[in-house]
């Protein structure tokens, strides 16, 4: 099982500045996976692009990525015109898109978190997620839990929304069949109920753990099947829409059902104030939250914030000069989803803008050494 996975159709990214035109290698999947590959993580990209683009494949694979290519007649082109020195103001137009992608373009791919990064509407479908959404449905949040082994529940993990009910391990050698519902990671070392008792509720798990039979020789319980622990979905890809090559945002018909679905939304400062009606950020991510996702990453011009369990955790944007504001968003959704994997919310949103403020200081993805963020974070951490 790879940690994170991306999805997201490649974009050649044609860029028109006062710093000249050039053509970038764009999409949220090559964004994210160059993150995460740096970070050392087990990566997989689901993609869509011409035969002529392939140097990306190639390139992510030299980075230890597992690529899944669907190769299409054309790829994704894009032209982002910023005709001012605000990095937010910006047109774009489509030359051609790589299509639309497939339940079975996702089939295969098992990750402890999918990352999913449309540049359009329509090259995501609901079919799509509820297809990461089914697969995932067996796979529970609990790794290398002990819960209720010394009579105390192990520590709440992220990603886990529902009660662990009437658990009762060990009554023989074999685990408990999986069980229905939408737990959401693998469930390992896992020893519930010792005494017969119900385990404890852990905060966060949408799908109960009944009457499971778990690790009773303090072995590891096997992983259940299921395809992410984590889906994340970027806004931009439902809300953007072709109209004469231009892009431009509309309503999102499928938001109530995409959303019930996903677990972090990421969104921008503009495309908030579009879905919700007020540019109060704080509020607007409030809003989305109360839609379901349980925790919205929020990028602005300045910084990000991320509104999770309750609480505001924000961090700013500092890069030493200016240069790549394309990918600013792709790469700092990743950066935060790949952080999460091991930490906390507030950790996450430090590392998400400490890698997007390095990204920002160069055009494409990310390619920093993971020892330029920790050097970031000291200096600018407070």
């Amino acid at each position: 099982m790879y940690d994170v996975a991306f999805l997201g159709n490649y974009t050649k990214d044609t860029i028109v500045s006062a710093a000249g035109t050039r053509v970038v290698d764009g999409g949220a999947f090559n964004y994210g996976a160059h993150v995460a590959a740096c970070m050392g993580l087990h990566v997989a990209a689901v993609t869509r692009l011409a035969q002529e683009d392939y140097h990306v494949v190639e390139e992510l694979k030299r980075l230890g990525v597992d690529v899944f290519v669907c190769t299409t007649p054309q790829s994704t082109c894009l032209r982002l015109e910023y005709p001012t020195s605000n990095v937010d103001e910006r047109t774009i137009t489509v030359e051609s898109t790589a299509g639309s992608f497939t339940p079975a373009q996702v089939q295969d791919v098992q990750a402890r978190a999918f990352v999913v990064g449309p540049s359009l509407c329509g090259e995501v479908g609901l079919d799509v997620i509820e297809a990461l959404a089914r697969g995932r449905a067996a796979s529970a949040a609990v790794e290398q839990a002990a819960l209720g082994r010394n009579g105390s529940p192990a520590p709440a993990l992220p990603g886990c929304r529902a009660a662990v009910e009437q658990a009762a391990p060990g009554r023989d050698a074999s685990p408990a069949p999986a069980l229905p519902g939408r737990c959401r990671a693998a469930v390992e070392q896992a020893a519930l109920g010792r005494n017969g008792s119900p385990a404890p509720a852990l905060p966060g798990c949408r799908a109960a753990v009944e009457q499971a039979a778990l690790g009773r020789n303090g072995s590891p319980a096997p992983a259940l099947p299921g395809r992410c622990a984590i889906l994340a979905a970027d806004v931009q890809g439902f809300v953007r829409v072709v109209r004469e090559s231009r892009m431009v945002y509309e309503a999102w018909p499928e938001r109530e059902a995409i959303l019930s679905h996903v677990d972090v939304l990421k969104t921008d400062a503009v495309e908030a104030e579009m879905l919700t009606g007020t540019a109060d950020i704080r509020a607007a991510a409030q809003m989305l939250a109360a839609l379901g996702p349980r925790e919205i990453v929020l990028t602005h011009r300045n910084g990000v914030l991320v509104y999770a369990g309750g609480e505001f955790h924000e961090a700013g944007f500092f890069p030493e000069r200016l240069v790549g504001r394309s990918g600013r968003g792709d790469t700092c959704l990743a950066a935060y989803v790949a952080r999460r994997l091991a930490f906390p919310p507030a950790e996450a949103t430090r590392w998400a803008a400490a890698v997007t403020s390095l990204k920002m200081e160069a055009e494409g993805p990310f390619r920093r050494d993971i020892g330029d963020v920790e050097e970031f974070l000291g200096r600018y951490d407070g």
